[in-house]
């Protein structure tokens, strides 16, 4: 049985997070097993890539570099997942990676301002989607507006605790450009 079946075969049954743990571990020195990690993300088998997904979120941040490689592909999962897990877990893995303004996709910033204003989401969707708006504000001031606007929609709705958290950091940020922005225009 080669590497990639025997991961497989682990990865498609009940894991705990011991498992995970071990797992992201093993692959923190071992590319090769990151990289069967990333393929098999996208496995047929439901189970067999979210568990993949979620071995990699476990990864430490020196693997973020690997990671970062690989930000469109994490990204455009995240945008078409037909599953909520999957959807989190590969935001979870966009959010954790450092982002520059090189790395800013209009289509990946329109799916995260979407997030927020669907009501509907889970509320760890709607938080990653509020934290990575604020960190694409921070590249393109010019969406700050938008983002107060969502911020604005969201204050009248009651929120789940994460959110709540992930609002007054998104508040806090948008404030704080405003007072940039005063202080700029003052100095000139």
């Amino acid at each position: 049985m080669t590497q990639h079946d025997e991961l497989a075969r682990r990865l498609s049954a009940r894991i705990s997070g011991a498992d995970v743990r071990l797992l992201a571990h093993r692959a923190a020195d071992d590319e090769t097993l990151r990289d069967l990690l990333f393929d098999l993300a996208w496995s047929d088998d439901r189970r067999t890539a979210d568990n993949a997904t979620w071995v990699m979120t476990h990864l430490p941040h020196s693997a973020d570099t690997w990671l970062g490689s690989r930000r469109t592909a994490l990204e455009d999962a995240a945008m078409t997942a037909q599953h909520e897990t999957r959807r989190r877990l590969m935001l979870t893995l966009v959010e954790r990676l450092p982002m520059t303004k090189d790395d800013v996709r209009g289509s990946f910033v329109d799916f995260c301002f979407k997030g927020l204003a669907e009501g509907n989401q889970p509320p760890g969707i709607r938080s990653l989607c509020l934290k990575l708006s604020v960190a694409h504000c921070r590249h393109f001031p010019e969406l700050t507006p938008e983002l107060e606007m969502m911020l604005d929609l969201m204050a009248d709705r009651e929120m789940k605790p994460g959110i709540r958290s992930a609002w007054k950091k998104a508040r806090a940020f948008v404030q704080s450009q405003h007072a940039a922005d005063k202080h700029r225009k003052e100095s000139k």
